[in-house]
């Protein structure tokens, strides 16, 4: 059977409006943030490492929730054993003793990138340390959208001339309750650029964020309080001298103080409030 001539032209145009409307280029949607309301600030312990080639994409996840939650997320990343040695081009070893074992209390977990929320388990996650860093997301907005329970504010004075940093912390409870509280609190320090391995490619102007430096209490916390009473203020204060370097690090144009306050349940020490201040002379 023949086609006509005009059957022809048809079938041409058809085939060609089928090509080009295959190559139309449709506009990926990214997913806005949830619009949470929220006085609560949500701690994140990332474990991550110079070492790591997967690290810079945890780093990212963790960049992009203090972007869309500037004032309700906190972010420590902690260089400890695995995969945190210094490569052959690097200026700085982020590691230390404190790192180390803020790493291994969250054992066991499977790799990194991983991220404590909270430090809480999930009960639908296997492991305190969350590895999938597609969940991190999911579950810092599951802490926001809990009901707040505490005020957690924080002073600093720090002194140039003999790098005296003294740290005030009010806790006000909008709760009454008694129990066991404790609180943490760590130097982070950040715009330090260093290599890093990422994927098969060092890059060697890296910049590393919110790096874990010390702790200037226990790892688990120090005891803080037994007991809440709604809007009566708890304070603490602590002094630290920060080191002299000549390597570049210990900048303090580029320190923050993370404090948070733990409610201890059995073998559980979850953060009920987190908060951060940077370094100011």
């Amino acid at each position: 059977m023949y086609l006509t001539m005009k059957s022809i032209i048809f079938t041409t145009f058809a085939v060609i409006l089928i090509i080009f409307s295959s190559c139309r280029e449709y506009p990926i949607e990214i997913p806005s943030p949830k619009e949470i309301i929220s006085n609560r600030v949500v701690l994140i312990e990332e474990l991550t490492g110079v070492s790591c080639p997967n690290c810079p994409a945890g780093a990212e996840k963790v960049e992009a929730l203090l972007f869309d939650y500037p004032d309700n997320v906190v972010a420590v990343a902690v260089h400890g054993k695995f995969l945190s040695k210094p490569l052959d081009i690097s200026a700085y070893d982020f590691r230390n003793q404190e790192a180390e074992e803020l790493e291994d209390s969250f054992k066991p977990w499977l790799g990194k990138p991983a991220a404590a929320i909270n430090r809480i388990h999930f009960p639908d996650y296997e492991f305190q340390a969350i590895d999938d860093v597609d969940l991190w997301r999911t579950y810092v907005e599951q802490e926001l959208e809990k009901d707040n329970e505490l005020v957690l504010e924080l002073a600093q004075n720090y002194n140039e001339s003999t790098r005296e940093l003294v740290i005030d912390v009010t806790a006000i409870p909008v709760i009454n309750e008694s129990g066991e509280y404790r609180i943490g609190v760590v130097i982070t320090e950040g715009d330090i650029v260093d290599a890093q391995l990422d994927q098969g490619e060092i890059l060697p102007a890296y910049v590393h964020n919110h790096v874990f430096r010390t702790m200037l209490t226990d790892i688990e916390g120090d005891p803080f309080t037994t007991s809440w009473t709604q809007n009566e203020p708890v304070e603490k204060q602590f002094s630290f001298t920060v080191p002299t370097s000549e390597d570049g690090l210990w900048n303090t144009e580029h320190l923050e103080v993370v404090a948070f306050i733990s409610r201890v349940d059995g073998d559980r020490n979850e953060v009920m409030q987190a908060a951060k201040i940077k370094v100011e002379g």
